[in-house]
């Protein structure tokens, strides 16, 4: 395994290349003080892992990682940071985990463990009043109207059952869905991005944030994202 490390804090760079050492005694380290830096040497296909420190001087870490997903699809991304202030950013990147500062070894753990994770989910089953059950993790948002709710899934398909907003809100709860506007609740790992007061779906849909829920929106999305890229189940 060839892992690439770019930070610009030498004894950031060579503390955590050192926590890995311990789990991956046979992988070659590439250590790098900048975004840049790291860019003159890659190559598609390079490395197996990239773990990129966000806040270096030069060109951030996102930048470097947008201008690596440009070349390199596929290649492991991991962040390091101090806070989830990118978190949108980094999961339109295809980021695969974040790495908090202060680096210990708890985290690195956490990391490789993540890393190497099959991706293959823990499917939740969401059981309806009319028996029909369906992957939780497959619902992209609900539409309430006459007390019937309309269900609208991944593939394309819908589907209509009669029941109260209220016990679907309770059937949904956690937090990887949330409600935008009365009526409506979207599943956040089928959001592309907020614009305003706008959610984009990644079917193209356009669903309307309510702005009394603006706010709660923002930071559901916010919260989903940094879970991910911390490891956490998405199926919750």
């Amino acid at each position: 395994m060839r892992i690439a490390i770019a930070d610009d804090l030498r004894a950031d760079r060579e503390r955590l290349r050192d926590l890995m050492q311990v789990r991956l005694p046979s992988a070659t380290f590439d250590l790098f003080d900048s975004g840049e830096a790291l860019l003159k040497a890659l190559w598609p296909g390079r490395y197996d892992l990239v773990l990129l420190d966000i806040y270096m001087q030069g060109i951030t870490g996102i930048e470097t990682a947008r201008r690596m997903r440009e070349t390199d699809k596929n290649t492991k991304l991991v962040f390091i940071t101090t806070s989830n202030d990118f978190a949108a950013e980094s999961y339109a990147l295809h980021a695969d985990h974040y790495l908090l500062k202060p680096v210990d070894e708890a985290s690195v753990n956490q990391l490789l463990e993540q890393v190497k994770m099959s991706d293959q989910e823990e499917i939740a089953v969401l059981s309806l009043p009319d028996g029909i059950q369906c992957p939780r993790q497959s619902v992209m948002y609900t539409e309430y109207s006459n007390h019937r709710i309309t269900i609208h899934l991944k593939n394309g398909q819908s589907h209509k059952v009669w029941m109260a907003q209220a016990k679907l809100e309770q059937l949904l709860s956690g937090a990887d869905f949330v409600t935008c506007t009365k009526g409506i609740i979207i599943g956040l790992r089928w959001v592309d991005r907020l614009e305003g007061a706008t959610v984009l779906m990644k079917d193209g849909r356009q669903i309307p944030i309510s702005r009394g829920r603006k706010a709660e929106v923002k930071q559901a999305h916010a919260d989903y994202l940094f879970h991910l890229m911390m490891g956490g189940d998405t199926a919750m």
